[in-house]
């Protein structure tokens, strides 16, 4: 007979709160460790069972089994429910497990329904790395069933309540009670009690089936003795992606030799695919290339008409009209007012809306016309500024003798020129006599511009001098010499 509540274990240790579930293999109890003010979990053998013959054996796995997961929780893992304590009471076998808060996964989907594949693959996950641990232990949970899967909050699953020694049958009972859940267990299981990791594996399949869909898998039992077959779960939730609906089918096809082998196979077929890296890129090409960008090619295409500039659409204007419309009928509206009253209001409301075209387009006219005086008035007075600023700069006293020097000889050519010129044609046309006086006219007025004379290296001697009378003149012209004398001095000078 089931313990009630508030009946006490082990001098008071624990004290029974209520029966949490019952089957055909044990009794669930949650109860309070009054040391530690802790909420705890009892779980039993069934008494009923006591007469069966394997009921020894059965206690012995019990037990075994126990120690085992007491071992596990010595290093425990976030995804597996703690064993805090083994005790026998009287006759019966005691395991303490920690209490996990929260709603499992059956009581999950009843509420809201098929779950999302983001929020039931990271739990699954997380209950499939803590079966490979038990995996690796030497256990077999075999009751991987939405029921003893505990949601804490989001994203946060714990496994919770093995199933201890279910290979054991007793003879008392039937087959249907060994499943303990149909749909989610495999037909080995049910028919010879199979421990092997396959087990595990079938019973998360079909709880993730369960989960994404909202409705139980079809048996194991069907599908092997009636030849049904299994719906797959994209067919019910299309919005699952191909990867998840494979992983389903291969965990929970009917032959355990057909399934993944091992716990970790299957969890990476829930994996997505990672994106291949790139390969590694040498120094000599991680170097930026900034290129220029293309400029706009405004030339004309021949054969190809140009493209006109997109009008402006003058929204605010077309936005305050509107306004000033609604305002208008609004007033006119609420007046009352009549037809004439009406027109008058259109005349204004047009009339005004011409006034302020015509003025942006006036303010647009002359905005343009002072940006062209101004254009204008700059381009005119930076030629003429900047010539006069270099002029203005400050000289060096040698370089401003230079330019005074420059200036009085550009003012005094062009005269000295001119006169020279005019002297030289005059004498071409008048009388030897009067010839001479203007050739020495034109001795006179070259003076100035020619350069002094340098003394001969050796001066002539007594015989080779050869003086020049005042009246003597040589010129040499155009090529020519010319040479005019007045007196017998002068023609006797060689």
């Amino acid at each position: 007979m089931p313990w009630t509540a508030g009946e006490r274990l082990q001098a008071g240790k624990y004290v029974i709160d209520k029966v949490l579930g019952q089957g055909g293999f044990g009794i669930t109890y949650k109860a309070l460790h009054v040391e530690l003010n802790r909420t705890v979990v009892i779980k039993t053998p069934n008494e009923n069972l006591s007469h069966d013959p394997e009921y020894d054996k059965y206690i012995e796995r019990f037990i075994q089994e126990g120690r085992t997961l007491a071992r596990l929780s010595q290093d425990p893992h976030p995804h597996i429910v703690g064993v805090i304590d083994l005790f026998k009471e009287g006759a019966i076998h005691c395991l303490v497990m920690d209490f996990v808060p929260g709603e499992n996964l059956f009581e999950t989907v009843r509420r809201r329904g098929g779950l999302t594949e983001t929020e039931i693959v990271p739990c699954i996950r997380q209950i499939g790395e803590a079966l490979a641990v038990v995996h690796q232990a030497g256990l077999v949970h075999r009751d991987a069933h939405p029921g003893n899967i505990m949601l804490r909050s989001i994203n946060k699953a714990v496994l919770i309540d093995f199933g201890i020694a279910k290979e054991l049958v007793p003879k008392t009972r039937s087959s249907k009670g060994i499943a303990g859940n149909e749909g989610f267990a495999p037909y080995e299981q049910m028919s010879r009690g199979s421990r092997e990791p396959m087990v595990d594996i079938y019973c998360l399949a079909a709880t993730l089936y369960y989960a994404v869909t909202g409705q139980r898998p079809t048996t194991s039992l069907a599908r092997k003795l009636h030849d049904v077959s299994l719906t797959p779960p994209k067919q019910i939730n299309p919005s699952i992606s191909d990867r998840l609906n494979q992983a389903i089918l291969k965990g929970m096809a009917l032959e355990p030799k057909d399934r993944p082998q091992s716990m970790q196979v299957w969890l990476a077929m829930l994996e997505e695919p990672k994106a291949t890296p790139p390969p590694p890129v040498d120094r000599v090409h991680r170097k930026e290339v900034v290129r220029p960008k293309a400029e706009l090619n405004s030339e004309a295409i021949p054969g190809k008409p140009a493209t006109k500039s997109p009008k402006i659409i003058p929204w605010g204007w077309l936005a305050g009209v509107l306004l000033s419309y609604l305002l208008i009928g609004y007033l006119l509206a609420a007046s009352n007012a009549s037809y004439i009253v009406w027109a008058w209001a259109w005349v204004w409301a047009v009339a005004w809306t011409w006034a302020w075209a015509w003025a942006g387009a006036w303010a647009l006219v002359l905005a343009v016309a002072w940006g062209l005086a101004v254009a204008w008035g700059l381009a005119v007075a930076v030629p003429v500024a900047v010539p006069v600023a270099v002029r203005q700069a400050p000289r060096s006293p040698e370089r401003a003798a230079r330019h005074r020097a420059s200036v009085r000889r550009r003012a005094l050519r062009p005269p000295a020129r001119s006169a020279a010129r005019s002297t030289w044609r005059a004498a071409q046309h008048v009388h030897p006599r009067s010839r001479v006086r203007c050739l020495r006219s034109l001795a006179a007025i070259r003076a100035p511009y020619r350069p002094e004379p340098t003394a001969p290296r050796s001066s002539p001697g007594p015989a080779q001098a050869c003086p020049r009378a005042p009246g003597t003149t040589s010129s040499r012209l155009r090529g020519s010499e010319t040479r005019v004398s007045e007196s017998p001095e002068t023609r006797m000078c060689p």
